[in-house]
C-alpha cells in the first residue's frame, strides 16, 4: 500500500518507484524484454515517446497492472487483455500465451 499511495498520474514516476520497488535495474528490464538498456532509461525518464508495446513488456515485467496506457483502438484490446490476464506471469509466458492466439509483442 505504501507504493500506491505514492503513485502519481506521471507514468514515468510511477515506472521508476515499481522498478525501485521490485529491486530491478535497467539492464535487467533490458534483457528481459530484450530492448537496448539506454533505450529503457529513455523510457524511464521520459525523455523519449516509447511505443505502446514497449510499454506493455515494460509493465508485465514489472508485473504491473496499467491504468491508461492502452486507448480504445482496436488493436490495444490485445495489449490490454495481456495487462489484465497476464501481468503476473513472466513475459516469456505472456509471449507464448499470446502468440498461440496470434498476438506478438
Amino acid at each position: 500500500m505504501k507504493v500506491f499511495n505514492e503513485l502519481t498520474n506521471d507514468y514515468c514516476d510511477c515506472l521508476e518507484k515499481v522498478r525501485k520497488w521490485r529491486g530491478l535495474t535497467y539492464k535487467e528490464i533490458a534483457e528481459e524484454i530484450p530492448m537496448d538498456e539506454k533505450s529503457i532509461r529513455r523510457i524511464f525518464h521520459g525523455e523519449t515517446t516509447a511505443k505502446i508495446e514497449n510499454l506493455v513488456c515494460i509493465c508485465l515485467v514489472l508485473h504491473l497492472p496499467y491504468e491508461n496506457i492502452i486507448t480504445s483502438k482496436s488493436n490495444h484490446q490485445r495489449y490490454h487483455f495481456a495487462l489484465m490476464y497476464y501481468h503476473g506471469n513472466t513475459l516469456d509466458e505472456t509471449r507464448r500465451l499470446l502468440k498461440l492466439q496470434g498476438v506478438t509483442i
